[in-house]
């Protein structure tokens, strides 16, 4: 019984009309940004998301009989990934498309695997098998397919984009780090909410 429920559970289609509609939302907030940040300055812009998202994200919590209240014991992992996740990786991305072309910063941004896979070897002992491996070296051989030749004889201004994108997803990676080396407590609406709390003020 325990196997069939399982099996039924695997199917479930709604887990895949979740999943497709987080990869539409999320794919069309890239050109969204673009486009606003032609109205809006990239601070403004990011202050005005923090600060919804804190609300909203704390308020469903609250609808949701979730406790606000952070142990005490969590709150420097989550001071220090919500600064990774949100604020960096947020000024970054927004910074990165008012320098490049949104196909390619996107790309880069995404590079995140790559080298939360790289960063998990010292930070959480973790030894990637062949079959990642193979998955490094083709996200490396892309992000240098992606940058090309041209990269290597640019001059400083040109490369701009492409180095704040790189951090983007660097810090992206350190701060998917930083949440898993820790057990939580507290729910992830509400982990997500106060690191908002903490990234609108800068």
């Amino acid at each position: 019984m325990t196997a069939i429920a399982a099996t039924g559970a695997g199917r479930d289609p709604v887990k895949y009309l979740l999943i497709t509609t987080i990869s539409l939302f999320w794919g069309l907030n890239w050109p969204a940004v673009k486009t606003i940040l032609t109205q809006v300055p990239i601070f403004s812009l990011r202050a005005i998301g923090f600060t919804a998202g804190a609300v909203l994200l704390l308020g469903a919590a609250r609808l949701a009989n979730h406790r606000l209240r952070v142990e005490r014991a969590e709150w420097p992992a989550l001071a220090a990934a919500g600064l990774c996740n949100v604020l960096v990786f947020n000024l970054c991305t927004a910074l990165g498309q008012s320098l490049m072309a949104t196909s390619q910063a996107a790309i880069i941004a995404f590079t995140m695997p790559v080298w939360a896979t790289l960063l998990a070897i010292p930070l959480l002992g973790e030894r990637p098998g062949p079959r990642q491996i193979v998955g490094l070296a083709s996200g490396l051989a892309g992000l240098l397919v992606l940058l090309g030749p041209a990269a290597l004889s640019a001059p400083p201004s040109e490369l701009a984009g492409p180095a704040v994108m790189l951090v983007s997803a660097l810090a992206w990676a350190l701060g998917t780090i930083v949440m898993k080396r820790r057990v939580w407590r507290t729910h992830p609406m509400v982990i997500t909410g106060w690191q908002y709390v903490l990234c609108a003020p800068p």
